[in-house]
């Protein structure tokens, strides 16, 4: 009888935060107040900053932004067909581009995009995308102006991109926002405010984030997280989950989990202390959020620079150097898990 009252309560407790579980990690509006924000960049910041590659980059920018395989593919295709006919009138690159993207701020956007972050928004080099407008490259800019300034670039010409099927997101199970390719589907545009749109982004930039470290197949994000693969779907321990999206699978809460840590990162902090220092530590390298007291405060990335230039000391290839750093972690024993990130997460830091 004892036993029976107390899964009985045990069964209420778990309702009940079941029940208080938000959607997702954090509202949208807490993209407006995240703290250790930069300013989203203005116009004239963008424009700046893509001046020399509408100049002396010229040739760089085109040949990313227009791939001569998808750029024949959609001349003869309603959307695009009178904008590439203007294009192929210009004597010079610029010129096309302007035709293309139908205003210069576009242009510039989508080279601010495309050389700060390695994200690529053209629908000349990414199949199956529609042209972005304004509204929605500034909702994009705002998601991505989250992601901390003291990571390295992390993308090389990283697709982005609105669908161009205009229908496609939505089903009778629900509306589908975007995907981890990164894909932004019709309920994306149609659905959500601009802070809807910044924070759907920033989850899919936490899906890439976690790609790093595999955590949709990791033992250790599983452990951490409670997660089972069990034939009838995933079975989880609910205590450790941020959202009733991050329930889904694995996949889902690493990227809900990192949009807490970043925008919500009380929550996750006291709904999982494991995992608000997993991704302290290895997705943000030490830069905590929950006051703005400690912006600079970078300690992951301070100790991945040490090793990388004491390294540099007696390597001279990037296999060399990975070997030489990954010696060193597992030797020290500060920061385990580095042992498991993908060579590619160190190679960000080499090529900077």
């Amino acid at each position: 009888m004892q036993n029976s009252f107390i899964k009985y309560l045990l069964f209420i407790s778990l309702s009940i935060q079941v029940y208080a579980l938000s959607e997702y990690a954090a509202s949208f509006e807490t993209v407006n107040s995240a703290k250790c924000s930069t300013k989203v960049p203005s116009n004239w910041q963008i424009t700046q900053y893509a001046r020399p590659y509408l100049n002396t980059k010229i040739d760089e920018a085109y040949s990313l932004l227009v791939k001569t395989y998808v750029y024949n593919g959609l001349k003869d295709k309603a959307d695009f067909k009178t904008k590439i006919a203007a294009a192929n009138k210009c004597q010079t690159k610029s010129c096309k581009l302007k035709e293309l993207f139908e205003s210069d701020e576009l242009v510039e956007k989508s080279i601010f995009l495309l050389f700060k972050y390695g994200l690529n928004t053209s629908p000349y080099a990414n199949k199956d995308a529609a042209l972005l407008d304004l509204e929605q490259m500034d909702a994009i800019i705002k998601g991505v102006n989250l992601l901390p300034t003291h990571l390295p670039k992390l993308w090389v010409s990283k697709r982005l991109v609105r669908h161009i099927k205009k229908d496609i997101g939505y089903g009778h199970r629900g509306m589908i926002f975007a995907n981890a390719s990164i894909e932004l589907y019709a309920p994306w545009d149609r659905e959500l405010d601009e802070d809807g749109k910044a924070y759907s982004l920033f989850h899919e930039l936490g899906h890439n984030l976690a790609y790093f470290y595999n955590l949709n197949y990791s033992s250790f994000w599983w452990d951490m997280s409670g997660w089972i693969d069990h034939p009838m779907g995933w079975r989880y321990n609910r205590d450790e989950m941020v959202s009733k999206y991050g329930q889904t699978n694995p996949s889902e809460d690493a990227a809900e989990s990192i949009a807490a840590y970043r925008l919500n990162p009380t929550h996750l902090k006291k709904v999982s202390p494991k995992k608000y220092a997993f991704i302290r530590d290895y997705i943000f390298l030490g830069q905590e959020y929950l006051n703005g007291s400690s912006c600079s405060n970078t300690p992951v990335k301070s100790y991945l620079e040490k090793l990388i230039s004491s390294a540099r000391k007696t390597c001279k290839s990037n296999d060399c150097l990975i070997t030489n750093i990954k010696t060193k972690i597992k030797d020290d024993n500060r920061y385990p898990l580095f042992l498991k990130a993908k060579d590619d997460f160190f190679k960000t830091f080499l090529t900077r």
